[in-house]
Order: structure tokens, then C-alpha cells, then sequence
């Protein structure tokens, strides 16, 4: 709970630009048995949003998952948190990452905005996430990937925090609830911490940036996000 110190953080972000680079437009035929989400299960889960607000969030959630599936792609783990991840105990280790069973193709930044998100405390998150970005673009580069700018990366990366948000704030989490004793206590535990951690990031999103890539409004999205309306300076 209390989160991947920046100096670990580092060694995550390194492998993510390792695995993605490698895998980078999903050409490497080792790739061939993942698929990208199929729109069906993309239309259920944005159905499941309850409330006034849930049609708009289901609607944001099909636009920018549908996004996740343009290219480039790549091979991702899918559910890059900390705990699906073996750290070196000295510097002659190697970072592994374990529980590959949501591996899938999409964007490499919904890796990275989903371990920013679920593996570091907010503050870390803010105070260290544009330089474990451009840190993650240095690797892609030096794996090869020349076509893909930084810019281009800060903007997916937007999107997948977006696609992040709707995918962990829904009960997908609900199977879980039937677990008893100190299981159910570890979870519970687990989920207050992540929802603080989800609701800092609906905070931080840039929803003028995301509404404009997806053709959306952006003040129906920012009252749906529970985002307070920034009152300009003098």
C-alpha cells in the first residue's frame, strides 16, 4: 500500500519499453495467439456504468478503448501493477514480470498509465510520471521504434489514464468479492487504496485533451469525472 519507490519504478518502465519495443506494431509472429479487445466486451463493460453520468462514461470508455486498437500496438501485460512484478535483490538481478493472463495487444501507454496509476502513490505519480514517460520513449527509441514521437506518447498516454479509469472504477473487481477471513480483508484493503489512487488520477486527467481527441464535450466530461471547474486568476 504504500506504493513502487521512483527509484523501482524506473526498472518497471525500463522493462515495459524493453517488452513493447520488441513487439512494436505486433508483427513479431510470437504475437499471432493475442488479440486486440473485441467490441463486444468493450460495449458491455461501458454498459455497466450506473448513475445519470453513465451513459457519457460508457461512451468515453467505447471511444477511448476503441483508440487503444488503432496503431501502433504491441504486446502488453495487461495488468502491470506491482505486485505481477519480481524485483532484482542487488544490481546483478533481472526485473521479471509474473501472471501473464491478461496479455493483449493495444497501446504500450496503457501499460505505463496503468502501473503509474495502481503501483505509485499520487504524489509520486505526479512529482515523477513525466520523466518515467519520456524515460519510457528513451527506451522505445533505443529498441528501435523511430516513428513515434513523444508528443504522440504524452496523447495516448492521456487516453490510456482515461481507459485506465473506467477499466479498474468498474466492479471488475466484484469476482473477488467472495473471498472470506484474511483474504477478503487484504482485498478491501487493496480497494480503498486504489480508489484513492483512481480518484487522484480522475483529478489529473486532461479531459480538454481527451474530449478533443475523442469528439467529446468537455464540461459534461469534467461533471462526470468530478472534476471542480478551474476558476481562471486575475
Amino acid at each position: 500500500t504504500a506504493g513502487c519507490p521512483p527509484e523501482r519504478a524506473e526498472l518497471a518502465i525500463d522493462a515495459f519499453a524493453t517488452l513493447h519495443a520488441r513487439f512494436w506494431g505486433a508483427t513479431d509472429p510470437r504475437a499471432d495467439f493475442l488479440t486486440l479487445v473485441p467490441d463486444p466486451f468493450i460495449d458491455y463493460l461501458a454498459g455497466q456504468f450506473p448513475g445519470a453520468e453513465g451513459a457519457l462514461l460508457g461512451e468515453l470508455t467505447r471511444r477511448v478503448w476503441r483508440h487503444d486498437s488503432l496503431p501502433p500496438t504491441t504486446v502488453l501485460h495487461g495488468d502491470a501493477r506491482v505486485g505481477n512484478m519480481l524485483f532484482p535483490a542487488d544490481a546483478d538481478g533481472q526485473f521479471v514480470f509474473i501472471d501473464w493472463q491478461a496479455a493483449r495487444l493495444g497501446k504500450g501507454a496503457f501499460d505505463v498509465a496503468y502501473f503509474l496509476t495502481l503501483s505509485m502513490t499520487p504524489e509520486h505519480r505526479r512529482s515523477h510520471g513525466d520523466a518515467l514517460l519520456a524515460r519510457y520513449h528513451g527506451g522505445l527509441v533505443s529498441g528501435g521504434v523511430t516513428d513515434y514521437g513523444l508528443a504522440e506518447l504524452q496523447r495516448d498516454y492521456q487516453l490510456a489514464a482515461a481507459l485506465v479509469l473506467a477499466f479498474v472504477s468498474l466492479p471488475m473487481m466484484s469476482a473477488e468479492s467472495s473471498a472470506t477471513g484474511a483474504n477478503a480483508a487484504d482485498l478491501r484493503v487493496l480497494a480503498e487504496v486504489w480508489t484513492r489512487r483512481m480518484v487522484a488520477l480522475a483529478e489529473d486527467l486532461d479531459v480538454a485533451s481527451i474530449a478533443a481527441e475523442v469528439g467529446m464535450e468537455p464540461d459534461a466530461l469534467r461533471a462526470a469525472l468530478g472534476q471542480k471547474q478551474k476558476v481562471p486568476g486575475p
